[in-house]
């Protein structure tokens, strides 16, 4: 026959029923964290237009040093990659009226027929190397010049050039731009997820029934 223990005076028993607390749940901020490292601070990393001209042109002769230095220069050179970044700010700034660099922006007969290739040297994305055209007036685009893009693009193009920032600047700021935007849809997706799925099975049925006439407004089915 088991005899129950007796208890000791520091002992102290648990709370059942009501009486018990469950401990507060703590927010999940390690992925937060995380997506913060990657669209803010490792798609930025890269190295600067001329720093990645640098080792790309040394890479390209053969003559680079066999350093941990330039391979990271090297590593970090190869991410950079700011063709489309170039033509972004080129674009916002010719409709802006600001000084742009003309490689870009050209009317549709410009991109007709036989194309060169992109000049390395003198580089035409360097306003340096490559002066930049100045006009008296903004230029209209899909009139003035061709742009591949629909004209949604201008929304996201042009707000990160009113600052009248060089190359590397825009392309900090438009990737920051960018996270913010992506953060918010990542968001929104979230939201949206627990409204249709979690909502929408709750025992409440306030709840419930809010989250079924909203699935029903936007055709999506729930039965």
């Amino acid at each position: 026959m088991n005899l129950p223990l007796p208890e000791r005076p520091g002992d102290a028993a648990p709370e059942t029923g009501a009486g018990a607390r469950a401990s507060p749940s703590r927010p999940a901020v390690g992925p937060w964290v995380g997506w913060f490292l990657v669209t803010c601070v490792l798609w930025n990393s890269c190295a600067s237009h001329a720093d990645s001209k640098w080792s790309d042109g040394l890479l390209a002769r053969g003559t680079y040093p066999r350093t941990p230095a330039f391979a990271l220069a090297a590593l970090r050179g190869a991410g950079t990659d700011d063709d489309d970044i170039s033509r972004y700010l080129a674009y916002a700034n010719a409709a802006l009226g600001h000084p742009y660099q003309p490689f870009y922006v050209r009317p549709l007969e410009g991109w007709t027929g036989a194309q060169p290739e992109k000049p390395v040297d003198p580089d035409p994305d360097d306003p340096r190397q490559t002066p930049p055209v100045r006009h008296e007036r903004p230029l209209l685009p899909y009139r003035d010049f061709s742009v591949e893009y629909p004209p949604g693009f201008f929304l996201l193009a042009v707000p990160p050039a009113l600052l009248g920032l060089d190359l590397d600047g825009y392309r900090l700021l438009f990737s920051l731009w960018m996270a913010l935007l992506l953060t918010a849809a990542l968001f929104a997706a979230l939201l949206g997820t627990v409204i249709v799925w979690g909502v929408g099975f709750s025992h409440a049925s306030v709840l419930h029934n809010a989250a079924h006439d909203v699935r029903h407004s936007n055709g999506f089915p729930c039965h």
